[in-house]
């Protein structure tokens, strides 16, 4: 009887040194690309392509360590309540996150799933139809969408927008009800978390909705962009963010040296000042 406990014992031991060594597994092969990350700028023959690549911001990779990336790709089933706690608190200190209310913020962290991403990889190819969305936790991916090149005749892909660490990506067809309008491509090592668009519907549309139409309010206020049409306001709406100032706030002091954004003033009033700056 006692021989017989000793090898379920030593069974049990072996399996789950096992399941440790296939964790351990995983976490390195999740993390293996960044040993070797370069600094290679990508230089190619498109000129535009190089200019954006070029002049673009830079953003940081690495925002997690390894034991939130190994929490993060373990199946929540098997999380304890102390490691589900601190995965909230991994997922709010996040910037994909912080305009989400604290408490849809909590019910996300079940569904969502981590994925890395490798360089080169299509997220998303223009014309699928979407069924998730992404949040981008550290790389950078290229947005870009086919145009009829009028000189050659050919349709080619041309980049249109890089996004990184803190931006979402695919959750415009979804609350447009449209096939997917760009192509998303990785143009670094990327963290990505995913949802998928049963439960994206289900926590953040009503959120998500009621901003993007806010947004499209906002756009139809203005006489100036009464011209555009469905395309260019859904591309307006991506894009831009609604923020409010108080009173006697600054919107961008006159040291700026790269001003990345037009404004729009949808209600109140705002002084332009201007200084002279004097050598005595």
């Amino acid at each position: 009887m006692n021989k017989r406990t000793k090898e379920v014992d030593d069974a049990l031991r072996k399996k789950l040194a096992k399941l440790r060594f296939k964790r351990v597994v995983r976490v390195a092969y999740a993390n293996h690309q960044w040993v070797n990350e370069t600094d290679d700028q990508g230089i190619t023959l498109n000129v535009k392509k190089n200019v954006a690549m070029l002049v673009r911001k830079k953003h940081k990779t690495g925002i997690l360590t390894m034991a939130q990336k190994g929490l993060l790709a373990t199946l929540h089933s098997t999380r304890s309540i102390a490691e589900r706690k601190k995965l909230c608190t991994i997922v709010a200190s996040l910037g994909c996150f912080t305009q989400v209310p604290p408490k849809i913020r909590a019910r996300l962290v079940p569904y969502l799933h981590f994925m890395v991403v490798s360089a080169g990889r299509t997220l998303m190819k223009e014309g699928d139809m979407p069924t998730c969305v992404y949040f981008v936790v550290s790389g950078e991916v290229e947005m870009s969408r086919k145009l009829m090149n009028k000189i050659s005749r050919k349709v080619e892909s041309k980049p249109e927008a890089f996004f990184g660490p803190g931006d979402w990506i695919g959750e415009v067809e979804l609350l447009e009800e449209n096939s997917r309008m760009n192509t998303y491509k990785a143009t670094t090592n990327c963290e990505i978390l995913a949802l998928d668009d049963f439960d994206f519907r289900a926590m953040l549309m009503p959120y998500v909705k009621k901003v993007w139409i806010e947004k499209k309010r906002a756009i139809a206020s203005l006489s100036y962009l009464k011209y555009m049409n469905d395309s260019q306001i859904v591309s307006a709406c991506k894009f831009g963010i609604l923020r409010q100032y108080d009173p006697l706030s600054t919107i961008y002091p006159d040291s700026s040296d790269n001003i990345q954004h037009v404004y729009f003033v949808l209600s109140g009033e705002c002084v332009i000042l201007q200084c002279l700056y004097m050598r005595i």
